[in-house]
């Protein structure tokens, strides 16, 4: 899997009732840091109410709205969760993909802020699966114990095998690296 942010998030949101009576209306919607639930829910009742359908009330046209595709907001996230959506949208580019690649795994819970998860489970970006296990292992065991001759002959790609069975890896186009999580 790929992952790619964008700073812009869109929601096209439409009509079930207009959909269900045979013609796809809505728009696409940006939504913005800061933004007030409220506000963004008005803006597009008005807006739809705008666009109308063959004469049908506010009332109908607007009583099952719906988001049917999204453009930089992961599927995870719905706009029912706001503060969810909002904490997400102030992530640097970054940050929103590591996020995004979490969640995707499966790492996530309900309570937990997206920076809690990030600090919990990201390990880096990495050119590959062995260079991690070469910073994994000069971190974490003490070779000066070794003669160099061993420590040079030390199989690094064997090893990220074995590290990758309880870790994650989802490459990261903003970085052009891969997401290394456990």
């Amino acid at each position: 899997m790929k992952t790619e942010t964008q700073t812009e998030i869109k929601v096209w949101i439409g009509s079930l009732a207009a959909y269900n009576a045979g013609a796809l209306i809505g728009e696409w919607f940006e939504v913005e840091e800061d933004q007030e639930a409220a506000d963004f829910w008005k803006n597009v009742k008005t807006r739809i109410s705008e666009i109308g359908f063959r004469g049908m009330s506010d009332y109908e046209l607007l009583d099952e709205l719906d988001v049917m595709d999204t453009d930089g907001l992961p599927d995870y996230l719905d706009l029912f969760q706001w503060d969810r959506v909002q904490e997400f949208i102030k992530l640097d580019d970054h940050d929103r993909a590591i996020a995004s690649a979490l969640i995707d795994a499966g790492l996530s819970v309900p309570d937990e802020s997206l920076e809690d998860l990030i600090s919990e489970h990201y390990h880096g970006c990495h050119q590959s699966t062995k260079a991690y296990a070469i910073e994994y292992v000069y971190n974490n065991y003490d070779f000066s114990a070794v003669a160099d001759i061993f420590r040079h002959h030390f199989d690094y790609a064997s090893f990220a095998d074995e590290l990758f069975m309880d870790h994650g890896l989802e490459f990261c186009a903003h970085c052009n690296a891969y997401i290394v999580y456990s």
